[in-house]
């Protein structure tokens, strides 16, 4: 069953003849590059109950910091849902600005739920970045979808439900007046909801 759903992945990259680069170790300044981006987004909009869902008409994959490949094959259909719809009002909606590519690949894996969702939450930090969003507000992102985003897992209960608006708001403004690692906003979170 992996082997198929990992080929139901993979081939359809492969098959569109898209050439997978590696990553750069590092960048000039010595950092981490945030990853990198194959391929355009090329989608028609669906007529359905979601104004905003809508089909790739071509595969396109986003290259993790450390050469992780996160395909997203032509076919997939995705709405941006996996970006909590509170946050839009400050973030912006899922497929416009510097994380549109982020959202789709974030979707793509939050739907098919392939990966964890804590490495689909992390990815897509680092494919914010890699789309051009500023570091201050990936991390915004990233808070907002680690906080309220789609979780998943075997015997998954969530540790986060009980976790009220008005400690979402403080600790999205702790992010911003911090600036934060995300193993630090992930214990923050962690040991808010232990509260």
């Amino acid at each position: 069953m992996k082997v198929k759903l990992v080929l139901s992945l993979v081939l359809p990259l492969l098959a569109s003849c898209v050439a997978i680069p590696e990553v750069p170790a590092s960048a000039e300044d010595g950092t981490t590059p945030p990853g990198m981006f194959v391929g355009n987004i090329k989608a028609e909009w669906l007529e359905s109950d979601s104004a905003r869902r809508m089909r790739l008409l071509a595969p396109v994959a986003y290259i993790d910091p450390h050469g992780k490949q996160w395909p997203v094959p032509e076919g997939a259909e995705v709405d941006g849902a996996s970006i909590p719809r509170a946050f839009w009002t400050f973030i912006g909606s899922p497929f416009v600005g510097e994380y549109r590519k982020a959202s789709v690949v974030h979707d793509y894996y939050c739907d098919t739920k392939t990966e964890s969702w804590q490495d689909t939450h992390r990815m897509f930090y680092h494919a914010c970045l890699a789309g051009g969003a500023k570091p201050s507000q990936a991390k915004i992102m990233f808070t907002a979808v680690f906080l309220k985003g789609p979780r998943w897992g075997y015997g998954f209960s969530d540790p986060l439900a009980g976790i009220d608006d008005q400690e979402v708001d403080e600790l999205i403004a702790w992010t911003e007046n911090n600036d934060p690692s995300l193993a630090e906003i992930e214990a923050r979170i962690m040991e808010q909801a232990a509260q």
